[in-house]
């Protein structure tokens, strides 16, 4: 692995991240930046050239020649089976030297005739969401795939040859220990590599949190969200899936890279409503070169995070990047620090000694381990051959952790971009 120091200096775009705002219809739960669209508009067609253009602006200026993993999410790609495989045709050529390319398809939307242009364009590595395999809990969530559906997709997926991950959700609406045992052995007997599990959560500005929010349900206790996390952990390492980070499951050599560099430092853009950057100050000049509306930087400042702000319509009505809005956070070297330390804890490898050597540096030795010796008291945290590393409690705590550890340098706002 490159020495953190070297990380934090790196002007190579590491990671491409796009994002597909479209599905068929929004789920209760849902707050990412995604919209349902009728298949008889011209939006799709129309965000997808704006996309490829932007694209093109890091190609001409070869920003991403050296970038190793894609990953387009959403909302849903797969609902666009006419628009995606150009944006991933485009992708790849902006991108030369990918070596991880992945894609998130929805069980409903993902055909025959998709995955195979997927697949013949190099997408290696495909991510399901399944949610759940009982009906009624499907149903009460507002997804449109039936259980049958699920397994059967990923079935076809991992028979084409995909690297094959699944999206499961705890703590649901109408889920029990027996159901979500279920969930969990059906997709084992499809033999896939790689397992997310997420608690429910129920976010403002979602039909979720009008419904629930002020009832404070059951099913969503963080005792139940505990008990079915623990239960997904033993389930899984049984048949042979190693937990490398709070939510990821996989087996030997299946872990997903793109992931893993968020957790890293290692630099990434996003291209998309709501889609964020992450560079060091040279990747930012970097960029800066294409995007030309970017603010000169801060003496003082070790990192920047983007974040796109625009609606679905402006980005599309002024497609090029330098008519992006955004907000713009400007992060010292110490909050840079204390984001890393955060970042790491979620790693079941944990906080790697050269961060911890550098930490003591920037944020002084004593609060540092003031903070370390808090969480190692409570349980949550434990050396292991100069890695502080979660434990298994810490891992169903880990909002403590990490709240911990990211007040070591508050972060803050800095400034917003409207073009």
């Amino acid at each position: 692995m490159v020495a953190y120091k070297q990380r934090l200096a790196d002007k190579d775009i590491h990671e491409l991240y796009l994002h597909i705002p479209f599905c068929t219809q929004k789920c209760g739960y849902c707050d990412f930046a995604s919209w349902p669209f009728k298949s008889t508009t011209s939006v799709p067609s129309e965000y997808a050239a704006a996309l490829k253009g932007q694209l093109n602006e890091l190609k001409a200026a070869n920003v991403c020649e050296d970038t190793e993993t894609l990953y387009i999410g959403g909302g849903t790609p797969s609902a666009l089976p006419h628009e995606l495989p150009d944006i991933i045709e485009c992708a790849c050529e902006t991108c030369p030297t990918l070596r991880e390319k992945s894609c998130e398809v929805n069980p409903e939307s993902a055909c025959d005739d998709l995955l195979s242009h997927m697949l013949r364009q190099g997408i290696n590595r495909v991510s399901c969401g399944v949610q759940s395999t009982n009906a009624d809990e499907l149903k009460a969530l507002g997804r449109t795939h039936t259980p049958a559906r699920a397994l059967e997709r990923l079935c076809t997926l991992k028979a084409m040859g995909f690297s094959v991950s699944c999206d499961l959700m705890c703590a649901i609406p109408l889920q029990t220990d027996d159901s979500w045992l279920k969930s969990l052995h059906d997709v084992i007997n499809c033999k896939v590599d790689h397992v997310s599990i997420y608690p429910l959560t129920i976010e403002q500005s979602t039909a979720f949190w009008a419904r629930y929010a002020h009832s404070h349900p059951k099913f969503n206790s963080e005792a139940v969200q505990a008990a079915r996390m623990d239960i997904a952990h033993d389930v899984l390492e049984s048949y042979g899936y190693k937990r490398y980070e709070t939510s990821s499951y996989a087996q030997p050599n299946e872990q997903c890279d793109h992931n893993c560099g968020y957790w890293s430092a290692r630099t990434y853009i996003g291209l998309g409503p709501s889609a964020a950057s992450m560079l060091t100050t040279h990747a930012y000049r970097r960029l800066k070169q294409v995007w030309k509306t970017l603010p000169d930087l801060p003496s003082d400042i070790a990192r920047v995070r983007i974040t796109c702000t625009d609606s679905r319509a402006s980005f599309i009505r002024n497609p090029r990047l330098s008519q992006r809005k955004a907000s713009l956070e400007f992060l010292t070297l110490p909050q840079v620090l204390a984001e890393d330390l955060m970042l790491e804890a979620r790693l079941a490898r944990g906080i790697e000694p050269d961060v911890i050597s550098y930490a003591e540096e920037v944020l002084g030795a004593q609060a540092l381990h003031a903070t370390f010796d808090r969480l190692i008291d409570l349980g949550l945290m434990a050396y292991n051959h100069g890695y502080l590393q979660a434990t298994h409690k810490g891992w169903l705590l880990g909002n403590y952790i990490f709240e911990a550890l990211l007040d070591l340098a508050p972060m803050e706002l800095k400034s917003v971009l409207e073009p």
